[in-house]
């Protein structure tokens, strides 16, 4: 793949993107990293979601949290990790605080640990969230 038709992320310069090949059955589909928009753990396997569907993969939320900090993700539960560009929204809910993801039409809230708010707080407000538009405002 040549420099040009590298994805890029603006804020961050040029990301390589990563394929994941994942078994479904007797089948094997590749899921592009920037299809995800967020991954839940589940005992020794994740769940890696899109807008349209979920797949399963024998990986640890830790293992993938090393590889994929750097191109955008970021961990905010001790069992959900996130695409800081698709955050929408930090909100305060009963039970501490969430964000919104949102992609096209879909929109999803996953909760945020009082552990790692200010870290989420500091990413996402400054480099993402803060635009100039008077419209960023801290839950």
């Amino acid at each position: 793949m040549d420099e040009t038709s590298k994805p890029t992320n603006t804020n961050e310069g040029p990301i390589e993107e990563e394929i994941i090949p994942i078994s479904i059955g007797d089948r094997v589909v590749r899921v592009a990293r920037s299809q995800i928009w967020r991954v839940e753990a589940d005992g020794d396997y994740v769940w890696l979601h899109t807008p349209k569907q979920r797949y399963l993969l024998r990986e640890s939320l830790d293992r993938l949290e090393e590889r994929w900090t750097g191109h955008g993700f970021i961990r905010i539960h001790r069992s959900h990790m996130v695409f800081l560009p698709l955050v929408t929204e930090l909100r305060r809910v009963p039970s501490g605080h969430s964000v919104r993801l949102s992609s096209g039409p879909d929109v999803v809230d996953v909760p945020v640990s009082r552990r790692n708010l200010k870290e989420f707080k500091q990413r996402w407000i400054h480099k993402y969230h803060h635009r100039g538009n008077g419209t960023s405002h801290a839950a």
